[in-house]
């Protein structure tokens, strides 16, 4: 059993998509692992926790933080594809993208 190491809490459930396994922490990062020897491949830091279980997509992760976006990164690199400022912050996991177009990702907030 291999092991990692973060500097906060790991809530979210961690996701293995396209050979690497993604989960957020309470330390504000996203990290992307090689599920086989546990060494990470990269890890793209936010301004607030990530409790939320990651969705992988045509090779983006989507999640969000506590710091009220809603990210897309690049599944491959970590590098920020977009993020979306949202009104305040989000808790959610993003693992139930149904009935969208491929390619799209559609996003709402109840008032």
């Amino acid at each position: 059993m291999k092991q990692f190491h973060t500097r906060g809490q790991v809530i979210s459930s961690p996701v293995v998509a396209d050979g690497q396994l993604y989960f957020g922490s309470s330390d504000h990062c996203l990290y992307a692992l090689d599920p086989a020897t546990g060494s990470q491949k990269w890890k793209f830091k936010s301004d607030g926790r990530i409790t939320s279980t990651p969705a992988v997509s045509g090779g983006v992760v989507y999640f969000g933080s506590y710091d009220g976006n809603f990210y897309a990164v690049d599944a491959a690199t970590g590098q920020l594809r977009w993020k979306f400022k949202t009104q305040g912050e989000r808790r959610f996991s993003a693992t139930h993208l149904h009935g969208a177009e491929p390619g799209w990702c559609l996003l709402w907030q109840r008032r």
